[in-house]
């Protein structure tokens, strides 16, 4: 399992925590299964990236995933779902792994564009039905956090950079909560 320095959780509604963590690649979901599974609980891990700008410092193909994680050990994770509609800057591919939710729009998957079997809005609706509320909306993040640090070590390979230099190089503008 890899360590992180720093973490955070961020309250989602009433009853949901948001996880984060200091990959500059994007939150690692493994925490997700670990803590459903010591917890007792439901997570969720989603990815959405709708841009693929080549002129940006750093190519983000463009990409949407879905990943359900159940409290019972089960295969990688405790994963129940993943379902994902991913670009490598060239071609898309389109990958559902696990048991089927009842919310699911499945009619999608057989779509003869492989990037219309899993689109950005069918997983906002996906998550509504799962957690209850747009975890695409900033409204719904609350103002209750909780940072964890450490003394995990990042290897000396690994890209480090600031919060600032990370927004940049990703292409993330800064926003001002209210």
């Amino acid at each position: 399992m890899v360590l992180f320095p720093r973490e955070l959780l961020v309250a989602v509604g009433t009853t949901w925590s948001a996880y984060f963590n200091c990959s500059v690649q994007g939150t690692d979901p493994g925490p997700i299964g670990h803590l459903s599974q010591t917890l007792g609980c439901t997570g969720l891990a989603i990815h959405c990236v709708t841009g693929g700008d080549r002129a940006a410092p750093v190519y983000k193909p463009p990409a949407t995933s879905f990943e359900l994680f159940g409290a019972a050990p089960r295969g990688r994770l405790n994963a129940i779902r993943s379902v994902a509609c991913v670009s490598d800057g060239s071609r898309w591919e389109f990958q559902a792994l696990g048991v089927p939710q009842p919310f699911e729009e499945a009619q999608a998957y057989q779509s003869q564009r492989v990037r219309d079997r899993f689109t950005p809005e069918m997983l906002q609706r996906y998550c509504r039905s799962v957690v209850g509320i747009d975890v695409f909306d900033a409204a719904n993040y609350g103002h209750m956090s909780v940072l964890i640090e450490t003394d995990a070590v990042i290897s000396h390979e690994a890209k480090r950079l600031s919060l600032d230099e990370a927004q940049r190089w990703l292409g993330i503008a800064p926003r001002r909560l209210a």
